[in-house]
């Protein structure tokens, strides 16, 4: 699991997004909840808990476009998803894994635009690469989840950007209960070529990760509707790397 220890100072502003994610970079960073109790006045398992559980509402809420949800990173998913044992076995395998030069989730829109950006304007090939800049490339953690919602053309993804950002999107899935990524997980649903050049950069840990990811959401009630695209996955290509 992540990661360097880091310290966030307390925000000045006291407003309760604010302190949010305060605690949720804290507690992604290697924080425990007892050290943050025991170094910040007016905090308590509780408080902590209930700001766990928020994150997953929020996830679960696309209308919601305040302050905190659209802030909320992939990494502040996995600290309200603890503990789980898929989640973990993600972030070990996926760990340190940067984006290279796959194209960035911007970039992806522009090119599902046939070159243009979001308000019509063709982009220069200068300006395309330019974009990539707004985008997070180091820590697929660190994903914001409203840029995926909002660039969301996964299909677009090259290699090195499918081993990026498939495990942001398993665990957005995770925390959703909505599995969408299976149609990038089945060679025979989605384009086979495609599907198998998508999977060509990632080593047995990572797929072994997907298997088991597999595995956990054919037990999830919530995917029940699911189970056929989740056997038709796991049997075309990822068991055999459980």
């Amino acid at each position: 699991m992540m990661r360097k220890r880091r310290n966030f100072t307390h925000p000045q502003n006291e407003d309760e997004d604010s302190k949010a994610i305060f605690i949720l970079d804290n507690l992604s960073a290697g924080r425990t909840p007892e050290e943050l109790i025991a170094q910040n006045s007016g905090l308590s398992l509780d408080i902590i808990e209930a700001t766990k559980k928020r994150v997953l509402e929020l996830a679960n809420d696309d209308e919601d476009r305040s302050f905190f949800r659209p802030n909320l990173r992939i990494r502040h998913l996995i600290v309200a998803l603890q503990p789980h044992p898929i989640v973990n076995i993600i972030c070990d395998a996926f760990e340190g894994v940067r984006l290279g030069n796959g194209p960035s989730l911007r970039q992806m829109t522009v090119m599902e635009n046939w070159g243009m950006d979001p308000s019509g304007k063709s982009l220069s090939h200068q300006s395309f690469m330019g974009i990539k800049k707004e985008d997070e490339t180091n820590q697929w953690e660190a994903v914001k989840i409203g840029d995926m919602d909002v660039y969301h053309y996964f299909s677009f993804c090259d290699a090195e950007g499918f081993r990026f950002y498939i495990p942001a999107r398993l665990i957005y899935d995770i925390a959703r209960n909505n599995y969408e990524v299976l149609w990038y997980l089945d060679p025979e649903r989605g384009v086979q070529e495609l599907c198998l050049y998508w999977y060509s950069l990632l080593n047995d840990q990572q797929r072994n990760a997907i298997a088991n990811f597999l595995v956990y959401i054919s037990t999830d009630l919530e995917s029940y509707g699911a189970r056929k695209e989740i056997a038709s996955a796991f049997e075309n290509f990822w068991m055999q790397y459980l």
